[in-house]
């Protein structure tokens, strides 16, 4: 029986109970806590979004959309929840974003069982995103929507692991660009395998998406949102090369913040050179997202998701490490911040306080929120650092990952395995 022949008999015989129980837990850890809390100022903005979509205005005009179509899509969907079910809008916000979330345990699982783990073992390994305070509290309390892109990020990696020569992980990756376009990135990991013909359906139906949504944006969006959700980064300052102490950008900051961009596209490359042929997708794809993560100039907190779920995948225990310094940074940022002492009202039922918003940015936020990222940013570097190490110097071949699959936490099988 051939390596392919058998994947697919096991996903014939996957059992339903114990995706649909991940699932379902997944769903109530989220839920709770999305009544419970507000949630940011995101949340205060998807109000005003419902409101001019419900009005049939034209809700890129707003400004506070900076990325492809889906979510305003979506944000209309949730906002008609809300008025059939009665529920408040801040968790209506959430819902879809939960869904998605949720889904992703369920796919990590079913990743683990594939991979010829026992079921107890495959809840086991599914729970460290089931629990994982980083996605809980991205979808659910701050009411972030990131889950929709990592979804299929991550069903595009596990896509070209379990059918290497089918084309549906290039739709995977595309709808992932509908929602945020950074799962582009993950696009040349993704040819790597199969006859031309097949890498090249890839990267028609990565790209198509992409192209239908700037049709869209054409009409409804002026140029330069239309080039900010090309290019979109979110605040520059506090992460990373961008980062200085003082209240203004100095010495290496203020020329990464001005050719950032630049560099990550250059470090992009430098890392696909380096693994195309080294590395499987999942750790070529792992390897992508960090690049993306420590040499972006802009960050929201959100972005610390985005490499979870493949991280698990491709590299868990560097993924674990990672998850538990990022509940650490996560928690003093929303507890401290903007550190002079007033709660700023995250965890009440309304927008934040005016105080926050005032200080937001004001003396000494620079410096202590750089200082409270710079932990996770150094361990993000020295993951990466690690994984192309790893890829370049060492190989990972089929065979070493065989030998090594018997004492690792569940991986997506080789192609040869």
């Amino acid at each position: 029986m051939t390596a392919a022949s058998s994947r697919l008999d096991s996903l014939r015989t996957l059992e339903w109970r114990p995706l649909l129980a991940i699932f379902a837990l997944a769903l109530a850890v989220r839920l709770v806590p999305a009544w419970l809390v507000y949630g940011s100022d995101d949340v205060a903005n998807w109000h005003r979004v419902a409101k001019e979509l419900g009005e049939r205005h034209n809700a890129y005009a707003t400004g506070l959309l900076n990325w492809p179509p889906l979510w305003p899509w979506v944000i209309r969907t949730d906002a008609k929840i809300a008025s059939i079910l009665g529920i408040p809008l801040h968790v209506a916000f959430k819902l879809g974003p939960i869904v998605a979330d949720s889904a992703i345990a369920a796919v990590l699982l079913a990743a683990a069982r594939l991979r010829g783990r026992s079921v107890r073992d495959a809840v086991r390994f599914s729970l460290l995103y089931v629990l994982n305070p980083v996605a809980i509290f991205t979808v659910a309390m701050h009411g972030q929507f990131d889950s929709f892109a990592v979804l299929f990020a991550t069903l595009a990696v596990v896509a070209a692991r379990w059918r290497p020569h089918g084309i549906a992980s290039g739709l995977w990756v595309g709808l992932g660009a509908f929602a945020k376009t950074w799962p582009l990135v993950l696009l040349p990991g993704l040819l790597r395998e199969g006859p031309w013909s097949r890498r090249a359906w890839v990267a028609y139906l990565g790209l198509t998406p992409i192209v239908i949504a700037f049709g869209t944006l054409s009409v409804a969006a002026p140029v330069e949102l239309q080039q900010h959700v090309l290019d979109y980064n979110s605040a520059e300052g506090w992460w990373g090369l961008t980062w200085s102490p003082g209240d203004a950008y100095d010495g290496v900051a203020e020329w990464f913040a001005a050719h950032g961009t630049a560099v990550l596209y250059v470090a992009l490359v430098a890392v696909i050179v380096i693994g195309f042929r080294a590395a499987d997708p999942a750790r070529l794809a792992c390897a992508l997202v960090l690049t993306f993560l420590v040499f972006t100039p802009g960050f929201g907190n959100q972005y610390l998701l985005w490499v979870l779920p493949i991280g698990l995948l491709a590299d868990s225990v560097w993924a674990r490490a990672y998850s538990a310094l990022a509940t650490v940074v996560l928690a003093v940022q929303y507890i401290w911040r903007p550190w002079n002492g007033d709660h700023f009202g995250f965890l009440s039922a309304d927008d934040r306080s005016a105080r926050f918003l005032a200080d937001y940015g004001g003396d000494g936020d620079r410096l202590w929120t750089g200082l409270s990222l710079l932990p996770v940013w150094l361990l993000a570097l020295a993951w990466l650092a690690s994984l192309v190490w790893r890829i370049r110097v060492r190989g990972l071949s089929p065979a070493r990952d065989s030998a090594r699959a018997t004492r690792e936490t569940p991986r997506i099988a080789t192609s040869g395995g």
